[in-house]
């Protein structure tokens, strides 16, 4: 019998999400560090930073895809941001202010749209998704995406992303 694959999940804010999904953003910021790696899923929560998204050209944002999982990406690997460097992540990045309390970025490679989101609460931090979800969102992935999925039963994907903060 096959192990369930487990992809676990990040919520990111609109218009981020977005930006990231069209290619224009290929960190995701964060206070804290991402420790995961390969294959996660992108979630859009409900919540829209309207503000940022007319600033950024989104002159209908409510009319983005919310409270579902909407893609995927590879992350490859987590950076540290320099103040130095955060006049450059105003439109590199499309990040305007520096986050309070760490600049942590994770690398995005590879990041796919689904074509069908799939509804969903998303939580805060990363989040084991359920086996049934995984499914529906990994049968909408290509074969070479799917590849780079971590964790492949529900026992390896538990996993408390506040305890690695505690380990560093």
């Amino acid at each position: 019998m096959n192990e369930p694959l487990i992809l676990r999940a990040l919520s990111v804010q609109l218009p981020w999400l977005e930006m990231i999904l069209r290619g224009a953003k290929s960190l995701e910021i964060r206070s804290w560090e991402i420790k995961q790696r390969g294959l996660i899923a992108l979630h859009a929560p409900w919540g829209i930073d309207y503000p940022a998204a007319h600033f950024f050209g989104f002159r209908e944002p409510w009319k983005l895809h919310r409270g579902a999982i909407v893609g995927v990406a590879d992350v490859t690997g987590v950076v540290e941001l320099e103040e130095s460097e955060w006049p450059q992540n105003v439109m590199r990045q499309r990040q305007p202010i520096p986050l309070a309390g760490g600049h942590s970025a994770a690398v995005l490679g590879t990041v796919f749209r689904l074509p069908h989101p799939v509804s969903y609460r998303g939580r805060p931090m990363i989040f084991p998704l359920e086996p049934d979800i995984s499914d529906r969102v990994l049968a909408q992935c290509p074969d070479v995406l799917r590849s780079r999925l971590q964790f492949k039963t529900p026992e390896a994907a538990v996993h408390s992303p506040r305890a690695d903060l505690l380990e560093s």
